[in-house]
């Protein structure tokens, strides 16, 4: 895909397509709601209007400031259709939007989220529009762009990144769509599917898939199921979902509860997609062989989109994603990545770049035919312990295979006695009233692992310290010397 093509929006999504206005867009089961993709056409198009007669000219950026739902679905496309760029942003940050004052004039939200909004940053200088989702006008004879350039600017994503640094991501149509295009073939996706959507809207990951890929495929999408595992079971899943959208805290949750079904309960099911951090390898055991469903993992980032994903049950390795260039040396390095998928920088659009190397900070070891990798764990996860290297991932899952431990995280920390670092292990069993749980672990792993791989310390915790995305906060575990 160059950046010279263009999209019609009617191909982008199917809320512009007149073919689909009487197909059901969204539903909600709960009440007895849903709302076809003609409805949903004419929401955005009162919402673009509104845009159009606020601001002047297009090309503006909008902070789209709401919650995941149809509010944000519709304020998404309607910034979209007015020839704007939205912002997406968490609507829970509260001293990170100050790093974004100077990049909007405009904010899309509604009562709730604005009182928010004005108690975490400055909007004196802002205009600000409410969200209206009474039904709208009809899309005829509007003077809106029906054609957009690839390299254009789509949206902006406010990240913390792979790095935990705040940032501001830009992607381009061509970004997007080069990843949509592939994710309806690999997903075998059709307007038959009912998407089941659990995760926030606002990341590049809830957005693609729970949002601009149902839309553009014409499937149905569900927006109405609490985020607790029996509800996302009984009246999600085992209903008339298709396709999943979680993340691996998630389906860990909902796999406690799993037994109680059987696996034909689940047959209208093809895919639980996951993705923003590793899945443990026995929730997806346990879903395949408990309802025989595959859980998809899908390996990338806010800024390189798509890399890679894999079925992990069946097969430890990743296959990278057929349009992504890649170079990694033959032993255990960092991973970077080309791809159409990869946000440019504002310098290499400048000097004409068409292929932007990004470092992942991941270490991988690919393998002979080059189309496959295993993923080691983050550069800063390989420990240099008394000359050898240590991939904390490896170590991990084998201690989470011990079956008196229900979590796990190993790190590395200055060594006293050796050169570089020791390796520690912090351990929360599955039963806490088990005595002498540090030296069960241990034994195990001296079953699985050579000896200068076994952590010099096992540090048992009633929890692991995680962030609101579920990731863990290495920086809160307990200091040990070893």
């Amino acid at each position: 895909m160059n950046s010279t093509d263009t999209f019609k929006l009617c191909d982008v999504s199917k809320i512009f397509d007149n073919g689909y206005s009487e197909k059901t867009a969204f539903c909600d089961l709960v009440r007895g709601n849903t709302i076809s993709y003609g409805e949903a056409c004419s929401l955005v198009t009162k919402t673009a209007l509104k845009i159009k007669n606020s601001l002047e000219g297009a090309g503006n950026n909008i902070l789209l400031f709401l919650g995941s739902g149809l509010s944000f679905v519709i304020g998404f496309y309607g910034i979209l259709l007015s020839g704007n760029v939205p912002i997406l942003v968490n609507n829970k940050l509260k001293g990170e939007l100050g790093r974004l004052q100077n990049l909007y004039g405009c904010v899309i939200t509604d009562e709730t989220n604005c009182i928010n909004l004005k108690s975490f940053t400055d909007t004196e200088n802002k205009k600000i529009l409410m969200i209206d989702l009474k039904p709208g006008n009809s899309t005829d004879n509007l003077d809106f762009p029906g054609i957009v350039n690839a390299g254009d600017r789509m949206l902006y994503l406010f990240t913390s990144g792979s790095t935990g640094a705040p940032k501001i991501v830009k992607k381009t149509w061509s970004n997007i769509m080069t990843e949509i295009y592939f994710l309806k073939d690999l997903l075998g996706i059709s307007e038959e599917d009912t998407f089941l959507p659990l995760v926030p809207t606002f990341h590049i990951y809830g957005l693609l898939f729970s949002i601009i890929l149902p839309l553009f495929t014409g499937a149905k999408t569900r927006i109405d199921i609490p985020f607790s595992p029996l509800n996302i079971l009984e009246d999600g899943i085992r209903k008339d979902a298709t396709i999943i959208i979680g993340n691996p805290a998630l389906y860990s949750a909902v796999s406690g509860f799993i037994d109680r079904y059987k696996k034909n309960e689940f047959a209208n099911v093809k895919y639980c997609i996951s993705s923003t951090m590793a899945l443990d390898n026995r929730v997806a055991v346990q879903f395949y062989r408990l309802l025989g469903i595959k859980i998809l993992e899908i390996y990338g980032s806010t800024e390189t989109g798509g890399i890679a994903y894999r079925n992990p049950f069946h097969n430890r390795y990743w296959k990278f994603f057929p349009y992504v260039h890649r170079r990694s040396g033959s032993e255990t390095s960092e991973l970077e990545v080309a791809s159409p998928a990869v946000s440019l920088t504002s310098s290499d659009s400048k000097n004409g770049k068409e292929k932007n190397w990004y470092s992942t900070g991941d270490a991988v070891e690919v393998t002979n035919g080059k189309d496959e990798f295993v993923l080691i764990g983050r550069i800063n996860q390989i420990i240099k312990t008394g000359g050898n290297r240590v991939s904390a991932v490896e170590v991990e899952n084998v201690i989470k295979e011990c079956s008196v431990v229900q979590n796990a995280v190993v790190k590395g920390v200055p060594s006293i006695t050796l050169r570089g670092e020791s390796i520690v292990a912090y351990v929360v069993p599955a039963d806490k009233e088990r005595k002498n749980i540090a030296l069960q672990v241990k034994e195990y792993c001296h079953t699985k692992l050579p000896g200068f791989k076994i952590p010099r310390a096992f540090i048992i915790l009633e929890s692991l310290p995680v962030g609101a995305n579920g990731k863990i906060l290495y920086s809160k575990l307990p200091e040990v010397k070893v």
